[in-house]
C-alpha cells in the first residue's frame, strides 16, 4: 500500500453554536472548528420539531370531494 496517500485524521474539537457543547470529533480538516447546532439542541433530536399542519385540509377537502360528512 502507497504511504502518504490518505490524509492525517485526528481528534478534533467542534463547539456548538447554540448550547457551547464541547463534541469530540476525528477529522482530517482542522483542530477545531464550529457547528451550527448538536444533538444536543438540534429540534430533529430533542423533539420539539414543527409538524406539518396541511393535512387538516387535505382531509377536509377529501371528505368534500367524496360526500363523506
Amino acid at each position: 500500500m502507497k504511504k502518504q496517500t490518505h490524509p492525517v485524521s485526528e481528534p478534533t474539537i467542534y463547539v456548538c453554536g447554540n448550547c457551547s457543547k464541547q463534541i469530540e470529533i476525528v477529522s482530517t480538516k482542522q483542530a477545531e472548528g464550529t457547528l451550527d447546532s448538536c444533538y444536543n439542541c438540534h429540534t430533529a433530536y430533542t423533539g420539539q420539531a414543527v409538524k406539518n399542519m396541511s393535512t387538516g385540509g387535505r382531509i377536509e377537502s377529501f371528505n368534500n370531494r367524496y360526500n363523506r360528512n
